[in-house]
């Protein structure tokens, strides 16, 4: 039938890690646009960032061919239900609609000419609300004159249910406040008073974040260091088991965060002999959980 044509989209299925779904539109129609559902749902949270925003880029695609003009779209912004949780880690908070221009700012809405998709880049913004709530920002591609939303496919080719390949849907969960103490700064899997560590002394959400900005700064110095020690364990070294440190780049970690590290505290505590996080730096007493070993020397040193 003229005008009937199947499109097999090999590149999205393969990024999908699907095989034999097949979607089919008539051409004569008005083309389809699509996120692809892997891309579309994504968690971030602002409690190990100084910045105020968080930039997205993420691609809206369609199903069809290119046009000679630029093609705007349109999407709608979609609320929670009242009463919603969102449960991340150990962690339970309410769930609260994200409010465009307060929570977040979205990029110009238009496929280019020429193309079949293009960036869609949305601004998260810290807002008040991040402190007790996760903000969600929802919303979805509405139909216009020039696109209609793909209906999202979620039956692979045995007619089982499984995760959407192609979705209309958009959604970001967002989450502020002080970070609680990663597992691996503990001792044995257990906690120790204020989250003790030998080589990285008390834990507080301050020199958590400081020792995250020295990882950052390192991703320029040293790339491969930095892509490996984020690649294997997070960019907040997240998913790090305990003593990461000794199982590759070793003196890497040493040279550029936990010497600039222990140096920082070093000088800091000596101008701020009052700050209630002061602690002792000489040398770390284990049985008496007090001290923070010197990563350059000593029985702590990771250099030597």
């Amino acid at each position: 039938m003229k005008g009937k044509i199947i499109l097999s989209l090999v590149c999205a299925l393969c990024l999908a890690g699907c095989k034999g779904t097949w979607l089919m539109y008539d051409s004569d129609q008005t083309p389809l646009l699509y996120f692809l559902g892997a891309n579309a749902v994504h968690t971030e949270s602002f409690s190990l960032m100084v910045e105020d925003e968080i930039h997205l880029v993420d691609s809206v695609r369609v199903l069809g061919g290119p046009a000679k003009e630029d093609r705007p779209y349109e999407i709608e912004i979609l609320h929670v239900a009242p009463g919603e949780t969102f449960s991340a880690g150990n962690e339970t908070r309410p769930l609260v609609s994200g409010q465009e221009g307060e929570d977040f700012v979205l990029g110009d809405l238009v496929i280019p000419a020429g193309k079949v998709a293009a960036p869609l880049s949305i601004t998260l913004k810290r807002s008040a609300k991040m402190q007790d709530n996760t903000v969600c920002v929802y919303f979805r591609i509405k139909e216009n004159a020039q696109f209609r939303p793909c209906a999202p496919d979620s039956l692979d080719s045995s007619g089982r249910v499984r995760a959407n390949i192609f979705t209309p849907y958009y959604r970001v969960y967002v989450s502020d406040g002080e970070p609680s103490c990663p597992s691996w700064w503990k001792w044995n899997g257990d906690a120790y008073p204020l989250g003790w560590h030998p080589y990285l002394g008390i834990y507080y959400p301050d020199k958590y974040r400081r020792m995250l900005q020295y990882l950052k700064e390192s991703e320029e110095k040293s790339p491969i260091f930095y892509a490996t020690y984020t690649g294997n364990w997070g960019e907040h070294l997240e998913n790090a088991p305990l003593m990461f440190w000794n199982k590759c780049f070793t003196s890497a970690w040493a040279r550029f965060v936990a010497v600039p590290l222990y140096d920082y505290y070093w000088e800091y505590y000596q101008q701020h002999p009052d700050d209630p996080h002061k602690e002792e730096m000489t040398y770390a007493n284990i049985p008496a959980c007090v001290g923070w070993g010197n990563p350059s020397e000593g029985t702590y040193g990771i250099l030597n």
